[in-house]
């Protein structure tokens, strides 16, 4: 993971952060020569990335006239 998020960047409302998360880390193959360790690391740290989307959009779909 090395993108580099700048504090003074980050979004201050949860939806843009977890927006601001799915598109700095997609989901990837491994990488060519990456160790198995790291794959797993991202794999994990992208679990919890599209886990935060599932209940953003649950979130969404049960209250469709809050603006979030």
């Amino acid at each position: 993971m090395s993108t580099e998020i700048e504090m003074a960047s980050l979004p201050l409302d949860t939806y843009s952060l977890i927006d601001l998360l799915d598109q700095t880390f997609p989901h990837q193959c491994i990488l060519p020569g990456e160790t198995e360790l790291s794959a797993h690391r991202r794999a994990g740290a992208r679990e919890l990335i599209d886990t935060l989307m599932e209940l953003k959009q649950e979130e969404q779909e049960n209250n469709p006239l809050e603006n979030h």
